[in-house]
């Protein structure tokens, strides 16, 4: 059996100072030590945390940024298409309307040519018909 005696205290009492002078010097600075890492692990993860959902944010901004910048860039286009297609199909009408005037100016030119030539050749028939007569 145990027996208690003065050894058995001695070694419970310089157990309990050795655990009292373990905790002062080992166990607190360790506990603060741990304490310490946990706090600036949790303060990382946090702030990793926010950077992430930030990081998330502007993504996102980003990306409807660019969509918009896309649908913006297809309505100037599809705009400006129009405007030329315009411009170019008024200046196909004028230049046609412009092709159909000379043509008409030539026609008047060549018809009065024409005529010219008719009545010069009349005249010349006269002409030399007179003389054939008359020098007979």
């Amino acid at each position: 059996m145990i027996e208690i005696n003065a050894t058995f205290l001695v070694c419970m009492i310089s157990f309990i100072v050795f655990m009292l002078i373990m905790n002062a010097i080992f166990y607190r600075p360790m506990l603060k030590m741990m304490k310490k890492r946990d706090e600036y692990i949790n303060s990382n993860y946090n702030e990793a945390k926010e950077l992430s959902s930030k990081a998330d944010e502007y993504t996102g901004q980003y990306k409807d940024g660019l969509a918009k910048a896309k649908e913006d860039g297809r309505v100037k286009s599809a705009h400006d298409l129009d405007a030329i297609q315009k411009s170019s199909f008024e200046k196909i009408r004028q230049e046609k309307e412009n092709s159909k005037f000379k043509i008409q100016q030539q026609k008047e030119v060549l018809n009065n040519d024409k005529e010219n030539l008719k009545n010069s050749i009349n005249k010349d028939e006269i002409s030399s018909a007179i003389t054939s007569k008359l020098l007979g």
